[in-house]
């Protein structure tokens, strides 16, 4: 274990676990876990083990001993019921973010390496114009870092959105305005999305772990009511969001 704890926004119950990729081990997960992985290859298999791994010990310091942590058809964890959470990895490290504490209704957690090679061929992809004025920068590996970080409150704040609400939504489908005094973030919805209401109004960590960048997002029970009213859209609706997804967003980390 890399980490008694990381502690991210302190006035809330929330707890984490990370542990080094390499100590994944699959035949130490429990059978109903190894059927996700049964045909992935040795590295996305020692990711995942490593992944289950520190959700196992962030639940365990919430007094669920033991618990199998399976996947939906969607990709996500299914936490114990009570529980919200997020389980991410790097290369090098993966964690897990998980709450019960009822102030919450979304939890996101990411794990993104420090840099991305020849970032210029993707930060178009990934920053909006406003976050290029903001991070970019013409030394490379400025840039690659700044790219990390946007990427990792992006994925954050989407995991702490889509698990719930299940709506789909991409990386210029939002921006990000970091704080560096207080390693803080906030997110803003810049399409027409049911889910923005939770975006603009969550509220983002940021930090480093073993050389790794990492964020964690939050959205506040006080936005449940807007969640209830969006619940109730029929199934075509979210048939519809679904579609609107791009490829980037089949292949999320957890």
């Amino acid at each position: 274990m890399l980490t008694d704890e990381y502690v991210v926004f302190p006035e809330f119950d929330v707890f984490t676990s990370a542990v080094w990729v390499s100590q994944g081990d699959p035949s130490r997960l429990p059978s109903a876990e190894r059927i996700a992985i049964e045909n992935a290859v040795p590295g996305r298999a020692r990711e995942f083990a490593a992944g289950r791994q520190a959700a196992r010990q962030a639940l365990a310091r919430m007094g669920f001993d033991g618990v199998t942590v399976l996947r939906s058809p969607e990709r996500h964890p299914i936490w114990p019921n009570g529980v919200i959470g997020s389980i991410s990895h790097s290369q090098k490290v993966a964690g897990a973010a998980v709450t019960r504490d009822d102030r919450l209704i979304g939890l996101g957690f990411d794990i993104e390496q420090p840099a991305v090679a020849r970032p210029g061929d993707i930060v178009s992809k990934v920053m909006t114009a406003d976050e290029i004025g903001q991070f970019g920068s013409r030394d490379e590996k400025l840039l690659a870092s700044h790219l990390a970080m946007v990427v990792s409150c992006k994925e954050s704040a989407y995991k702490a959105v889509n698990p719930v609400i299940g709506e789909y939504f991409d990386f210029l489908d939002i921006e990000i305005e970091l704080d560096e005094t207080s390693r803080t973030f906030v997110a803003r919805a810049l399409a027409p999305l049911h889910s923005a209401d939770w975006i603009n109004n969550g509220r983002g960590h940021y930090g480093t772990l073993a050389g790794q960048i990492v964020t964690t997002f939050v959205v506040e029970a006080d936005w449940g009511p807007t969640f209830l009213i969006r619940k109730s859209l029929g199934k075509a609706t979210q048939s519809a969001m679904k579609c609107c997804a791009t490829s980037s967003r089949k292949s999320r980390k957890g």
